[in-house]
C-alpha cells in the first residue's frame, strides 16, 4: 500500500498559514482487494485443484523391491545418539541405485570419457525406526517411473531381526525385516556431458531398468 502525502502553504496578510497535512491512501489496481462476489469459485477451484502435487504411496514391505544390496554399517555412521544418522540414508541410497547402473546398464562414471551423465534432482526420504552400528543394513531398490531422459527409483532400507546378525552372503536375506525401517524416493536426470542438455537414455539402460520396474509383474530378486 502506498501512502501519498499532500500539503499546501498558503499566503496570507502578516503570515504563512499551514493547512493540516492530509494522507491518502493508495493502491496499484493490480493489489486492489476484489469484492468477494466478483470472484469465480469455481475458476479458483479449478486452480487449486491443478496445483495440488500429485503424491506417490511408497511401498514398506522387501516384498516390493526386485534388486538387493547388503551394506556394511560403518562406525562413523553413527551420531551421539547411537543410531545412524539421517543423512547417512541418502549415501546408502546413492550406493545401491549406482551400483545397479554401473553392473546392469552400463553407466560409465568417468566424466572424461562418458557421454552421458545422471544428475539427482530429487531426494526424500521417510522414517520408520533407526538402525545403528555394526549392522549389516539390506537396500532394496526398484524403479517407479522412466521418462524420456529421467528414471524415479523407489528405495528402501531394511534393519536386522533383533538379536541376529546377518550374513551377508545369503540372497535369501533371512536375517532381515520385512518391513523398512526407512523408505525413500529419488530422481536422477540424465544429460549430455558436452552440452549439460538431457538426454534419451540409452537402449540398453532402459532396458535394465524395465527388469526391476513396479510396473513388471515378474518381481525378480537380483543377486550381486
Amino acid at each position: 500500500m502506498l501512502i501519498t502525502m499532500a500539503t499546501r502553504i498558503l499566503k496570507l496578510p502578516g503570515r504563512w498559514f499551514i493547512p493540516q497535512v492530509k494522507y491518502f491512501q493508495s493502491q496499484p489496481k493490480h493489489l486492489q482487494i476484489l469484492p468477494r462476489s466478483s470472484l469465480s469459485t469455481t475458476a479458483c477451484k479449478n486452480n487449486e485443484d491443478a496445483e495440488k502435487p500429485k503424491t506417490t504411496e511408497l511401498p514398506w514391505q522387501r516384498s516390493s523391491y526386485k534388486y538387493f544390496l547388503p551394506i556394511q554399517t560403518r562406525w562413523s555412521d553413527n551420531d551421539q545418539y547411537g543410531h545412524v544418522n539421517n543423512v547417512i540414508y541418502y549415501s546408502y541410497f546413492d550406493s545401491i541405485i549406482n551400483h545397479y547402473l554401473i553392473h546392469f546398464c552400463g553407466l560409465n562414471t568417468n566424466v572424461q570419457t562418458s557421454k552421458i551423465v545422471g544428475y539427482m534432482v530429487d531426494t526424500r526420504c521417510t522414517f520408520r525406526e533407526p538402525i545403528s552400528f555394526p549392522e549389516i543394513a539390506l537396500a532394496g531398490l526398484a524403479i517407479s517411473h522412466i521418462g524420456r531422459s529421467s528414471v524415479q527409483y523407489s528405495v528402501a532400507i531394511f534393519a536386522e531381526k533383533k538379536n541376529q546378525h546377518a550374513k551377508s552372503h545369503d540372497v535369501n536375506y533371512p536375517d532381515h525385516n520385512e518391513t523398512a525401517c526407512a523408505i525413500g524416493q529419488c530422481t536422477h536426470v540424465f544429460v549430455d556431458t558436452s552440452t549439460n542438455r538431457p538426454i534419451k537414455l540409452p537402449d540398453m539402460m532402459r532396458e535394465a531398468l524395465e527388469k526391476i520396474s513396479l510396473n513388471n509383474g515378474t518381481n525378480p530378486t537380483s543377486k550381486l
